[in-house]
């Protein structure tokens, strides 16, 4: 599979996702892409094509999954409401990170959902949950930059907005992917992930080496996040969750680096509360 951010905007198209397609459809253009779809999938779909854009709201792509043979979803775009910047806020600074590329990884992220829902049934044989979709969809975004790009640099890019949208706001916790991100791009470089020619064949390779974190983990993860990144009117706590601030900080710390460079990022570090105490507990 290949094609271009240019082929993204300049109309529908199918894609191969798993052993079906897919059809990706600019909003634009919408009427022409039920038209495409065979009749027993558009009954899946609300009768009114409006009912699409009002679920889809302002995102830059939405998933619709469906149940056929052949057509495995539906992916809707919307370039307009593509982020092309992100800005942290931290401690009265202001960190802008640009993203390159954005409409494309959006594109595959939601292909991703797709895949997972196909691995669903293939791999884990169980439904998974919300959680389990947004890391599998990232991962497929890692598993597509390393076969169709030069290097990763979309990969850590992926990983690295992840970090600063939860930086910004713990309500999107649900999509930090991180700590599975990490281990991917720590255990597979990009040859070996090109060596996987189908994405349930590296699932499967990084399943059986890597730790997942558990509900808890993700909880105390976020207790920390919260308590590291917003506003609060008591002072710090210097032991809260300790036993998670050297996690937490390899995970942020690429990112941190990415947006401050290694000096500021490390000086960072250690004027948070993320600055581990030795000897503690």
């Amino acid at each position: 599979m290949s094609f271009t951010t240019l082929s993204i905007i300049s109309g529908l198209f199918w894609v191969n996702v798993a052993a079906k397609q897919a059809l990706v459809c600019p909003i634009d253009y919408l009427d022409d892409c039920l038209e495409h779809l065979p009749a027993q999938v558009r009954e899946q779909l609300p009768r009114e094509p409006h009912q699409l854009l009002q679920d889809m709201s302002q995102r830059p792509a939405m998933v619709i999954p469906l149940n056929d043979p052949s057509v495995l979803g539906l992916v809707l775009t919307a370039p307009e409401y593509v982020t092309q910047v992100q800005v942290l806020h931290l401690k009265q600074e202001v960190f802008e990170f640009t993203l390159h590329e954005q409409e494309v990884l959006s594109l595959w992220h939601e292909m991703g959902h797709l895949a997972a829902q196909d691995l669903a049934d293939t791999v884990f044989q169980r439904t998974l949950s919300p959680f389990e979709h947004e890391w599998i969809a990232d991962c497929y975004v890692i598993w597509l930059v390393a076969h169709q790009k030069p290097n990763l640099h979309l990969a850590w890019q992926q990983y690295h907005r992840r970090n600063i949208d939860v930086m910004s706001n713990r309500m999107s916790m649900s999509h930090w992917t991180v700590p599975i991100l990490w281990t991917v791009l720590k255990e597979f470089d990009q040859a070996s992930l090109k060596s996987f020619i189908h994405f349930d064949d590296f699932l499967k390779a990084y399943l059986a080496i890597a730790s997942l974190p558990s509900d808890n983990d993700l909880f105390e993860l976020s207790g920390l996040l919260q308590h590291t990144f917003e506003m609060r009117t008591t002072p710090p706590l210097p032991h809260y969750l300790y036993w998670r601030k050297e996690e937490l900080t390899l995970y942020l710390r690429p990112t941190l680096e990415q947006i401050m460079g290694q000096e500021r990022a490390a000086a960072w570090v250690r004027a948070s509360s993320l600055h581990s105490l030795k000897n503690e507990g």
